[in-house]
């Protein structure tokens, strides 16, 4: 057969590039060693193919997950809503958190079926070192009012809610659920701008505002923080366009982004809010993107249908972007109607995309 004419080392090197470190990857190491004596022996040496571990498996087999992956790196997946969770959380986290020096991802997607009750205190009885973790998706209900005592200092990736006491300064990447009456309590755009000023490498930033978000010390408006790294810069807002203020308008002057190329908006009503009341986006134009971004290239903009978009405002914004080279706009509310909408787009807009317009 035609793997008998491959040293064992080309064929664990095939078998790496096939692992993934996600349910499909778990499972990949198990087929290998069923294959036949070879493929067994091969991958029970290979430590990586046994680097993920997660609540869908059973206890005896997260035992010999984490044995087999030796003192590799591991993944940690938690989830309860797709797949019901096999090994309860007070089964699971005693299993992995001994490993914890190991971990350099931890996702938890969410609450459902994993004995919350107990999660908490296990993940949080001491102060956890984990000095090798660089991904962290934290999906789940409580565990923000714990990460403060989480030492990450090789953190690469984080999304989930923001919280106060993060000393993070390697963060590449970062997604953040901005809540006002989060547990603990929201540290502010002040402090939001102190995470992102402590963490200059930062080259991706997702920001999701629920509400209104307030400068807690009044006397820390004039704070600026320097990204010279950050390309990609994105933000949400759901439930209307109350959530843009002048602290926000202080907040993104106080950005400095000399090499930001993409920016995205993303405008959701709030799920109890009335659909039938149209929400103006003159402020959130005004307010969030004119003569701030010059080096902007790509601009994305989708809003859902309660959102009125006026084309005169919207050509008012794409002409104070000298640099605005690709435009996608998902908007029923918008309603094109001048020739900057039809055939070819006009310098210096290489490409235009409209999808669900009027």
């Amino acid at each position: 057969m035609w793997h008998w004419s491959f040293a064992d080392e080309i064929l664990a090197m095939i078998f790496e590039a096939g692992y993934t470190s996600d349910l499909k990857g778990n499972r990949f190491a198990i087929t290998l060693s069923h294959v036949n004596v070879r493929f067994r022996h091969i991958s029970l040496k290979n430590p990586r193919l046994w680097s993920t571990v997660t609540n869908y498996q059973g206890a005896s087999e997260l035992e010999e997950f984490l044995a087999r992956s030796k003192q590799s790196g591991i993944s940690v997946k938690v989830s309860g809503e797709q797949i019901p969770a096999t090994t309860s959380a007070d089964i699971f986290f005693p299993l992995v958190i001994p490993h914890r020096h190991r971990w350099i991802e931890f996702v938890h997607e969410f609450d459902d079926d994993l004995g919350v009750a107990d999660s908490p205190s296990q993940l949080a009885e001491t102060t956890f070192e984990l000095p090798m973790l660089k991904r962290l998706i934290d999906h789940s209900a409580y565990l923000s009012s714990t990460l403060a005592k989480w030492h990450m200092p090789s953190l690469a990736e984080y999304s989930g809610e923001w919280f106060p006491g993060c000393s993070s300064t390697s963060l590449v990447s970062c997604a953040l659920n901005l809540l006002w009456d989060s547990e603990p309590e929201f540290a502010g755009l002040d402090g939001l701008l102190s995470l992102l000023s402590n963490n200059p490498g930062i080259r991706s930033i997702t920001l999701l505002f629920h509400e209104c978000i307030k400068y807690m010390v009044r006397g820390r408006v004039d704070s600026k923080a320097s990204l010279p790294c950050l390309e990609t810069f994105s933000v949400e807002f759901v439930g209307g366009c109350h959530n843009v203020d002048d602290d926000l308008k202080l907040f993104l002057e106080s950005l400095h982004l000399p090499r930001l190329s993409e920016f995205s908006l993303q405008l959701s009503p709030h799920p109890d809010s009335d659909r039938t009341h149209p929400s103006d986006t003159d402020t959130i134009f005004r307010i969030l993107l004119r003569n701030l971004y010059s080096t902007v290239q790509t601009l994305n903009l989708v809003a859902d249908a309660v959102y009125e978009i006026c084309c005169t405002d919207l050509e008012n914004l794409i002409a104070g972007l000298p640099s605005l080279r690709r435009l996608y706009v998902e908007a029923p509310g918008l309603r094109p109607t001048s020739g900057i909408w039809q055939g070819d787009p006009p310098p210096p807009l290489h490409y235009v995309e409209l999808s669900k317009c009027d």
